[in-house]
C-alpha cells in the first residue's frame, strides 16, 4: 500500500542536537536484547524485546549521519572529524553487537513468527552480519573505516592549479566540460598534475585497504575478499556468475553502440582524433547547461518531481529546513549523497553543484533516494525495514533520472530534449564504465598480491577493453591507469558499482514504459520506493512489475529501445 509522502514538523538542520552515543549504554542495550531473546516464553515477548532496541539504534545512527553530514560539509573542521575518527571506531564494535544480538535472533524458537512480525529485512541483516562479522576482526573493521575516512578527507584537500588559480576537483568540473578546447586540455592538464602529486599517498592507503580487507576475509574463512564483497552488499538472489554474465552482455551489445556515440562525437565536433579532453563535451557548443542560477535548482527540480508523482513539494521544504548542502566549495567533501535521519523522520541531501547539467541529474538522483526514504517510512517496524538491498536503492533514485529529466523545461527552457537525449547519451557511456570498475576490484581482491603499479597496468588494460575509444596521448598519469584513483567508491564501497550499472537496466524498463505510458511507469516506481526493504532485487523487481536486468532478451530490448530513440 502506497502513503502520501507526509514530512513531519521539521526542525533546521543545523539546530538538531548533536551528542556523542554512549557506547556503554548502547552495549548494556544490546545485551538486554540478547538476554531477552533467549528467554522470551513466546513470540510476542521476543519481538518486545526486538522493538525495544530500536530507539537506541535510531539514535545511534542518527547521530552518525548527522555527525557525517556536518564533517563532509567542511572536512577540515576539527571538532566533526574528532566525530567522525570516534564513529569508524564504534561503528565496527556496533556491527559486532548486532551481529551478536540477531544471531539470538534467527536461532530463536520464535524465529518463523518473528520473520512475519517483523519483516524478512531484519533477518536478512542478520544472515549477512553472520557471514560478514565476528568479534575478532573489530579492529579490522576500525581500520578499514579509518582509511575509507582518510581517502575523502585526502580527496576533498586536493587542489588543481588551472591559469593561476586553485580549485578542489569538484569547483574543475565546468573547466572539464567547457566548449572552449583549449580551457578543457589545461582542466584535464591540471587535474593530472594533482593527481600525480598525491599518487604514492594514494597507493599506500589502497594498499592498506586491500591488505585489511584480505585479513579479514581470512578470519572468516573465505579465500578472498571478493566473496566477503559480495556477502557484505547483501546479495542473495545472485552471484559473480550473474554479474559476470551482465558484464558481457555490456561487452557484446553496448560498447560498440558507444563507439558509434564516439563517432558521431568527433563528426559533430569536427575532429579525426578524439584525445580525453574532447570526451566529455558530445556537441560542438557544450553540452546543455540550465538556464536558471543554482539558487532555483531546487526550487524547479522538486515542483517537477511532485508534478510527476502527485505529491507535495517535499523537495523544496528539505531545502528550506537546510536538509540540502547544494553548492561546491573549498574544504567540502566530493561526491553526493542521502542519508535517512531515522530519529526525526527525514532525509538529508549532500550534493556538490557547480552549474551543469550533471548538477540536475544528481539532484534528481539523490532526490529519487530521499523519496524512497519517506515513501517507506510509515511502514517502518524496525531500523533496517529502512535499508533496502543498494542494488534497489539504486534503482529509486537512477529511475527518477530517467522520468523527471524530459519534463525540465524550467531548468533547461529550449534545449531541454536535448539535455534528455544528452543524459541518455551519457548512460549508455557510463555503462561499460561502471563494469570496468566492477571487474577491476574482482582482479584485485582475487589477487591482492599485486603491486601498486601492477594494479595501474591492470586498469588500463581493463579501460582499453571496456572503453576502447579513449586516448590519453602523452599524459602519462591517464595513460598509465592512474584514473581509477578519481573513483571514491574503489576505495571506500567495494563491488558497489555494478549497482549502478543494474539499476540503469531496471530504470530504462521503466523509462521505456513511460513512453507508451507515463503513469503506469510512475505507480511502478511509486510501487518499488514504498516497498522499503521487503525483499531483495529480484523479488522487488517482479513484485513492482519491472524486468530484470539480468535477462538477455530484456538487456537487448532496451538497447535497441534506446538506440532507436537516439537514432543511433
Amino acid at each position: 500500500m502506497m502513503s502520501e509522502i507526509k514530512l513531519l514538523e521539521l526542525i533546521e538542520f543545523q539546530k538538531l542536537p548533536y551528542s556523542r552515543p554512549d557506547l556503554g549504554k548502547l552495549s548494556d542495550a544490546f545485551r538486554r536484547c540478547r538476554l531477552r531473546l533467549r528467554l522470551s516464553m513466546s513470540p510476542h515477548a521476543a519481538a518486545d524485546a526486538v522493538r525495544e532496541l530500536q530507539p537506541v539504534l535510531i539514535d545511534f545512527f542518527t547521530a552518525e549521519a548527522i555527525a557525517r553530514n556536518r564533517h563532509d560539509r567542511k572536512v577540515t573542521n576539527e571538532e566533526w572529524q574528532s566525530e567522525i575518527a570516534f564513529f569508524d571506531t564504534a561503528m565496527s564494535q556496533v556491527q559486532a553487537w548486532t551481529q551478536e544480538t540477531y544471531a539470538a535472533l534467527t536461532v530463536s524458537r520464535f524465529a518463523d513468527e518473528l520473520e512475519i512480525e517483523l519483516g524478512d529485512g531484519i533477518f536478512r541483516e542478520a544472515k549477512m552480519l553472520t557471514d560478514t562479522v565476528n568479534d575478532r576482526m573489530v579492529a579490522d573493521l576500525g581500520e578499514e573505516n579509518r582509511l575509507e575516512s582518510a581517502y575523502v578527507e585526502r580527496i576533498s584537500e586536493i587542489r588543481a592549479n588551472l591559469n593561476g588559480h586553485e580549485y578542489s576537483l569538484t569547483e574543475l568540473e565546468p573547466y572539464l566540460q567547457s566548449s572552449d578546447k583549449q580551457l578543457r586540455r589545461a582542466s584535464h592538464r591540471a587535474l593530472c598534475r594533482a593527481f600525480e602529486e598525491n599518487h604514492e599517498w594514494l597507493d599506500a592507503c589502497f594498499d592498506q585497504l586491500v591488505n585489511v580487507r584480505r585479513r579479514m576475509s581470512r578470519k572468516l574463512g573465505y579465500d578472498s575478499f571478493t566473496q566477503l564483497g559480495y556477502k557484505r552488499m547483501g546479495r542473495v538472489d545472485y552471484g559473480r556468475s550473474e554479474v559476470e554474465a551482465f558484464r558481457q552482455m555490456v561487452v557484446k551489445f553496448i560498447v560498440p553502440v558507444c563507439s558509434e556515440i564516439r563517432r558521431l562525437q568527433r563528426v559533430r565536433l569536427d575532429i579525426t582524433q578524439l584525445n580525453y579532453w574532447d570526451i566529455p563535451v558530445l556537441l560542438p557548443g557544450g553540452n546543455p547547461a540550465p538556464v536558471v542560477s543554482r539558487s532555483r535548482f531546487i526550487e524547479l527540480v522538486g515542483k517537477e518531481i511532485s508534478e510527476l508523482l502527485g505529491e507535495s513539494d517535499w523537495l523544496s521544504k528539505l531545502s528550506e529546513y537546510g536538509y540540502v548542502d547544494l553548492e561546491a566549495r573549498l574544504a567540502k567533501a566530493g561526491g553526493g549523497y542521502c542519508e535517512t535521519l531515522y530519529k526525526y523522520g527525514v532525509p538529508v541531501i549532500f550534493t556538490n553543484a557547480t552549474n551543469t547539467a550533471d548538477d540536475i541529474v544528481t539532484i534528481i538522483h539523490e532526490a529519487g533516494h530521499a523519496y524512497a526514504a519517506l515513501a517507506s517510512l510509515p511502514e517502518m517496524r524496525v531500523i533496517e525495514d529502512q535499508r533496502p538491498p543498494m542494488d534497489v536503492c539504486e534503482i529509486h533514485s537512477t529511475a527518477l533520472e530517467y522520468l523527471t529529466m524530459p519534463l525540465l523545461n524550467s531548468v533547461f527552457d529550449t534545449e531541454t530534449e536535448t539535455a534528455a537525449m544528452i543524459h541518455l547519451t551519457e548512460s549508455l557511456l557510463f555503462l561499460p564504465y561502471a563494469c570496468l570498475v566492477d571487474h577491476f576490484q574482482h582482479e584485485i581482491y582475487d589477487h591482492p598480491e599485486l603491486t601498486a603499479q601492477e594494479r595501474h597496468t591492470l586498469w588500463r588494460n581493463l579501460e582499453k577493453y571496456y572503453q576502447p575509444d579513449i586516448d590519453y596521448g602523452d599524459d602519462d598519469w591517464f595513460e598509465n591507469g592512474g584514473t581509477w584513483q578519481k573513483k571514491e567508491h574503489i576505495y571506500t564501497a567495494p563491488f558497489y558499482y555494478i549497482d549502478y550499472a543494474l539499476a540503469h537496466m531496471a530504470a530504462l524498463d521503466l523509462w521505456q514504459t513511460a513512453i507508451k505510458d507515463k503513469d503506469k511507469a510512475v505507480r511502478r516506481y511509486k510501487r518499488l520506493c514504498s516497498r522499503g526493504n521487503r525483499g531483495a532485487l529480484m523479488q522487488q523487481l517482479e513484485e513492482s512489475g519491472i524486468a530484470s536486468p539480468f535477462d538477455e532478451g530484456t538487456f537487448k530490448r532496451l538497447v535497441y529501445a534506446i538506440c532507436d530513440y537516439l537514432s543511433l
